[in-house]
C-alpha cells in the first residue's frame, strides 16, 4: 500500500506543487499549497489528493516531532493517518485563504503528547 501511495505521490507531485506559495522558503512540497488549490485538487481527484497529502502530512508531522524533541513529541498513532488527513482537509475547506501546512500544524498541536520518550538522534562521526 505504501508503495502505491509513494508512486502516486511521485507521479503527481510536480503537478500539485506547480504554483505553490513562492513567498515561503521554509516549507516545500504539497503542503505549501493554498487551501483553495488543495480544495480544487480534492474536488477533481479525491483519491489522488488523499495519497499526495497523506505522504506530505506524515513527513511534516514527523519533522515537527523531530524538531521539537523533549516534552513536545505528539503521538502520531493517536489518530489514523486517514483521520489526520481528513482533519487538515476540513481545515482547508473552512480556511480557503490559508496554506495547507497551517492546518497541518494545528493538527499536530491538537494531537496528544506521546506517552513515551524518543531517544536522541546519535549521528556517526
Amino acid at each position: 500500500m505504501r508503495a502505491v501511495i509513494a508512486f502516486a505521490f511521485l507521479a503527481t507531485a510536480s503537478a500539485v506543487h506547480a504554483g505553490s506559495n513562492p513567498s515561503l522558503a521554509a516549507i516545500e512540497g504539497a503542503g505549501d499549497e493554498m487551501c483553495s488549490k488543495v480544495n480544487a485538487i480534492y474536488a477533481s481527484a479525491p483519491d489522488k489528493a488523499d495519497a499526495i497529502y497523506a505522504i506530505w502530512l506524515s513527513g511534516y508531522l514527523s519533522g515537527l516531532n523531530s524538531a521539537f524533541g523533549k516534552g513536545k513529541i505528539r503521538d502520531l498513532n493517536a489518530w489514523s493517518l486517514k483521520s489526520q488527513t481528513r482533519r487538515v482537509r476540513d481545515y482547508c475547506a473552512d480556511h480557503p485563504e490559508s496554506i495547507y501546512w497551517s492546518g497541518a500544524y494545528e493538527l499536530w498541536d491538537a494531537l496528544p503528547l506521546a506517552p513515551y520518550a524518543i531517544p536522541p538522534l546519535i549521528l556517526p562521526h
